[in-house]
């Protein structure tokens, strides 16, 4: 290897690499992120943290759309990740499990989280997210790859596929 990249980084393909750091911080949070409910409730940044859900659904109904509204939300990019070069992402997330839900006569709830990475605008990603177990993947056929985290608490997940 004998080429460096634009950080001056030895680098097998300089393009690919050495791209501008972006730092999303307190300052300018609102400039590259949004979050929403599923249902389109915007969700407001208090500096750098965001609180995305408030609550287990009480009363719902299974044929209704949106009907996690209080346990769905997304947070979304305002600009597109370019995969063809190199990028990191660093967030710390805070979980907290109530009892509450477990004790509903449907059983147990708020037990997972994706990270993922679809091809849709962030618009299409909220009105498209599956809610409960597609754990806000978007239901349109496009490319995508989601890390999907879950406490498994209904036994559903099985070498490593969710059902």
């Amino acid at each position: 290897m004998t080429q460096k990249d634009a950080k001056g980084n030895y680098s097998v393909n300089p393009d690919a690499t050495g791209n501008p750091d972006i730092s999303v911080d307190t300052n300018n949070i609102a400039q590259y992120l949004e979050a929403h409910k599923i249902d389109g409730t915007p969700i407001t940044f208090n500096g750098d943290t965001v609180q995305l859900t408030d609550g287990f659904e009480s009363a719902f109904s299974f044929n209704a759309p949106n009907q996690f509204p209080k346990s769905t939300a997304l947070i979304t990019t305002k600009q597109q990740i370019n995969f063809t070069k190199d990028f990191s992402l660093n967030a710390t997330i805070a979980i907290n499990w109530n009892k509450q839900m477990k004790d509903q006569s449907w059983g147990y709830g708020g037990d997972g989280m994706g990270l993922m990475f679809e091809n849709v605008s962030p618009d299409q990603a909220v009105k498209t997210a599956q809610e409960g177990g597609g754990i806000g993947i978007s239901k349109l056929d496009v490319n995508k790859i989601a890390y999907i985290i879950s406490t498994n608490a209904k036994k559903r997940v099985t070498k490593g596929q969710l059902r």
